[in-house]
Formats: C-alpha cells, structure tokens, sequence
C-alpha cells in the first residue's frame, strides 16, 4: 500500500496524472506548403485584362512553401496574352516570421526571366484557420489589381 501511494505522489507532483497544457505555437507550427485559393474571393485565374479584348494577364497560380525555422520559397505563374500568349513563372524566396496573429515576409525575386534587377519587399499578412492572406505578393500589388486586394492562401497536405 505504501508503494502505490508513494507512486501515485510522485506521479501527482511529476505532473503525470494532470499534463501541462501544450505549449503556445511556433513558427514550426506553420512550416507548410500554401496555396493561393483566391483573389478578393474570386478564384484563380485572376484575369486583368488588357485595353484590347482578349488581350490581358491572368495570375494562374501562387505556391508558398514556409519552411523551419525561418526560411521560405514561392512560385508565381502567370500568363500574358496580346497577339499570343505566354505562361511564365516568377520565383521568390527569403525568410517569415510569425508575430502574433501575423505573418511577416521578407522576400527577394527578379520579375521573370528576362529581368535580371532584383526586387526585394516586406510584408505583413494576417494568419487564419489553414491559411492566411496576404495583402499582395511579389509584384502583384495594388497596381496590377487596381485596388488593395486580399490574396488567401490555404494549407495543402
């Protein structure tokens, strides 16, 4: 008898009967692959069209991939259509950071292979169940949108 309860306090004081609460998230918790599902709710392509009718942009697809601790890759594919039409991919990478319900980017890319100039932003979007959205990214901005848009992104498996 005096085993059992000698166990059990033991057990009691280790904290073993009563686990501690799990501790809060960290960026580690949202290390994931992220896609863009939408554009101010429509769902991609997000076509912008051109002055002549059939002519225009369309943002085909948007892929983030946040990695721990701290670093991140994305790819941006778009199509530009005039007398033809062209798919091509932007790539960008640099470092998140989660701060409170935020998501902080910093990021560098070179706009398409043709350009060689770098371009580097930062940026702070808002975390959300399976997701988060982000105001703009790389050089889709408020200019090719024409207004500030909302670009949310899912977790994928």
């Amino acid at each position: 008898m005096k085993t059992s309860v000698g166990l059990w306090i033991a057990l009691l004081g280790s904290g073993a009967c009563h686990p501690a609460p799990p501790p809060p998230a960290v960026a580690q918790d949202y290390a994931g692959r992220y896609v863009l599902q939408t554009v101010d709710s429509q769902p991609l392509p997000y076509i912008r069209p051109g002055v002549v009718a059939g002519e225009g942009t369309a943002l085909v697809s948007v892929m983030i991939q946040l990695a721990p601790p701290d670093t991140y890759r994305a790819q941006v594919v778009a199509a530009f259509t005039d007398s033809g039409t062209v798919t091509d991919t932007l790539t960008a990478s640099g470092t998140w950071s989660r701060r409170g319900g935020y998501l902080v980017l910093a990021s560098q890319w070179a706009p398409w292979r043709l350009s060689s100039r770098v371009r580097s932003d930062t940026l702070m979007g808002w975390l959300e169940a399976g997701g988060f959205t982000l105001p703009h990214f790389s050089i889709f901005t408020s200019r090719f949108f024409g207004h500030d848009a909302e670009l949310r992104f899912t977790r994928q498996p």
